[in-house]
């Protein structure tokens, strides 16, 4: 089974730095895309929940 793709949307580059550092902490080995998005393009997000 191929591995799935982690898809990390985060405006804070200290929360992703920390995101990924802990997924390698714990050997989680998938492949990450970062996404930058900014306090403007968050309403998008917020209106997907």
């Amino acid at each position: 089974m191929a591995k799935k793709i982690i898809l990390l949307v985060e405006e804070n580059p200290n929360d992703e730095l920390l995101t990924t550092r802990t997924l390698k902490k714990n050997n989680i080995m998938n492949k990450v895309v970062i996404a930058k998005v900014s306090r403007d393009d968050s309403w998008f997000i917020e209106g997907m929940k």
